[in-house]
């Protein structure tokens, strides 16, 4: 090392393979005769007078880190190894950060998807980080050879959905459930035209960024968390109607019904502990409160924990307000069973019935829900709603429109409703 009188503030590699922080760099902080205190970049809480090492173990660098002298090739890669682990981490920060910017930009309409994919980039440079940081190598190997893939002459790294299985082994786990959604609609959103799906999905984005900021300050312990740069985004009371989320169905098309087909197979696919988990889906209601004091108030926004009596009393309140709604809404536009037998009867061009046909169709795609018995309520809302004064279902344009693209072929009416098509008679002259 250099001379004695300049140690102080010295940029240093710890060089010693015996010590825990072999291969980090660091700042001396003090020194004796022969050894000296650094505390080291990532260390996030040092000792005060540093962690000591013999001032022979230590090596000089640079403002990049770079050692001013010539190092040996187990030492060299330690570094390239812990570089590569902070450069992720930094990536997976911004990454996520850009994510939630595109999200809150008023007027973005790219909104969601572009949230997802960064928010995947995000996800997967911080799973590759805590890989490396435990020295396993993230790349396909291949089975005949026994050496790295190469893709355009690189190496192959694990996919996303690889490094979120090899991370979360437990299927029933829901940040699992969360994050492979989200992949498996980023690559949906990727290469097709993408309708505004804001409001289906703000509980599973929210909840994907929510898991991430988590396991970054678990896995890596930032005394600067993400959270600390995030503010909530202000909000319209505003939502769409019925007739405005029809008719972006209708401009989108495919497109739409695809994505939405896709979201609505996965919901209900997974357990219910696993979707009533707020690690997969977060929800929230945003009521308007008073402050404790007057013009003194501690938080504009405040979350109460679902163990806190307050939650107990406030879910009561809910209950309420939402079986008033219901009341309110169900029957508004929506169809009985023998109106949409007429209307996709003469564009299937087969026989429908409201007894058999529309009943099997309904069971088939199973839009009632998991437990209609016991739960009546919790229907797919795209196609089916229950009616609590009248005790029935009621059902929408978009189902009939499903129904319609469903039973276009004899085979297709036969897979949907189980019988078999009977052509209508053509009409007399």
């Amino acid at each position: 090392m250099a001379d004695k009188k300049s140690y102080s503030g010295m940029r240093v590699v710890c060089a010693d393979p015996k010590k825990p922080w072999y291969g980090h760099v660091g700042t001396i902080t003090n020194f004796n005769a022969h050894s000296a205190g650094v505390r080291y970049d990532d260390d996030l809480a040092p000792p005060p007078t540093g962690h000591w090492a013999k001032q022979d173990r230590l090596i000089e660098v640079d403002s990049d880190g770079v050692p001013v002298v010539a190092v040996d090739d187990k030492l060299a890669q330690e570094m390239a190894r812990i570089n590569e682990v902070a450069s992720l981490v930094a990536k997976a920060r911004e990454s996520a950060l850009l994510a939630v910017d595109v999200y809150n930009r008023p007027g973005t309409s790219f909104r969601t998807a572009g949230y997802l994919v960064m928010m995947v980039i995000a996800w997967t440079s911080a799973l590759l980080a805590k890989f490396r940081s435990e020295k396993i190598d993230p790349h396909y190997i291949d089975k005949k050879t026994g050496k790295v893939e190469r893709v355009d002459g690189s190496p192959k790294t694990w996919s996303p959905i690889d490094c979120v299985r090899k991370t979360f082994t437990n299927t029933k786990d829901p940040v699992r459930a969360n994050l492979v959604f989200a992949i498996q609609l980023r690559n949906k959103v990727e290469h097709t035209h993408c309708p505004p799906l804001d409001d289906s999905l703000f509980g599973e984005c929210q909840a994907l960024l929510n898991n991430f900021v988590d396991f970054m300050a678990k896995e890596f312990g930032h005394t600067e968390p993400l959270g600390a740069t995030l503010n909530f985004a202000l909000q319209t009371s505003v939502e769409r109607s019925p007739e405005q989320l029809e008719a972006i169905k209708r401009y989108f098309g495919p497109d739409v019904e695809a994505l939405l087909d896709f979201v609505g197979d996965y919901r209900a696919s997974l357990d219910d502990e696993v979707f009533e988990d707020s690690r997969y889906r977060f929800r929230v209601l945003l009521i308007p409160g008073t402050a404790n004091r007057a013009r003194h108030a501690d938080t504009a926004v405040t979350f109460i924990h679902e163990d806190d009596p307050e939650a107990a009393e406030l879910a009561k309140k809910l209950d309420v307000l939402i079986k008033e709604k219901r009341i309110e809404v169900h029957g508004s536009g929506k169809l009985l069973p023998g109106a949409v037998a007429a209307e996709v009867e003469p564009r299937v061009g087969f026989r429908f019935t409201a007894s058999t046909h529309h009943a099997r169709a309904v069971k088939h795609f199973e839009i009632k829900g998991p437990d209609p018995e016991n739960h009546p309520e919790r229907t797919d809302s795209r196609y089916c709603v229950y009616s609590e004064p009248h005790k029935n279902y009621l059902y929408t344009n978009a189902w009939v429109e499903k129904l319609v693209r469903s039973l276009g072929s004899a085979d297709a009416f036969k897979e949907v409703t189980g019988c078999e098509p009977h052509p209508l008679a053509e009409s007399k002259p």
